[in-house]
């Protein structure tokens, strides 16, 4: 089967997530206490070693004021990688059991509360 991503997701991540936190002009510790996260766990994350759960992403998203997607996609991303990800995504959505998607529906909703959409 042929590797879907085109980019490599943990160094994208490392790289979004650095980004934006020098972007809003903040620390690691201070990332670490707007997210509700471990100083450790955000480093490991910067520096492409963590493989962070959805929960963490959503929580690192908030802290960065941004949105998931923001961490995941290159930036710049064109709609076509953005198209092949959402597949990608739905797929994986797909596949979980119902109580799993019923918290990513619930956490989806609560994110786009928090961010006014």
């Amino acid at each position: 089967m042929t590797k879907v991503n085109s980019f490599n997701q943990a160094e994208t991540l490392a790289a979004n997530v650095k980004r934006l936190r020098e972007a809003a002009g903040i620390t690691q510790t201070e990332l670490s206490t707007h997210a509700s996260m471990a100083k450790h766990t955000i480093g490991q994350i910067e520096r492409g070693k963590g493989n962070p759960s959805a929960s963490n992403l959503l929580s690192l998203s908030l802290g960065l004021k941004c949105t998931v997607n923001d961490l995941l996609y290159p930036e710049g991303a064109t709609s076509d990688t953005d198209t092949v990800q959402d597949s990608v995504h739905f797929r994986s959505y797909k596949s979980l059991p119902e109580g799993y998607k019923y918290a990513v529906r619930q956490l989806t909703q609560s994110l786009l509360a928090e961010l006014g959409k």
